[in-house]
């Protein structure tokens, strides 16, 4: 079974994030891709081992894709 954690913000009613980052885990492939898109994530990791994650995507590159 594959664990990713996601790395995000909350968002006030208009969508607005705020606060600190918080982590959650998800465990379909299906959620993890949808974390891609919104703005408000910051990262997502992949556990490879107990307590031990690798960061499989981040808002950066996604930024740094885009400008080619």
């Amino acid at each position: 079974m594959n664990i990713w954690r996601i790395t995000k913000y909350r968002c006030d009613q208009n969508g607005v994030p705020y606060g600190d980052p918080i982590q959650s885990l998800c465990f379909t492939q299906e959620l993890m891709e949808s974390y891609k898109n919104p703005k408000f994530v910051v990262k997502i990791e992949e556990q490879v081992a107990l307590d031990t994650y690798k960061v499989i995507w981040t808002k950066e590159e996604r930024t740094n894709e885009s400008n080619g």
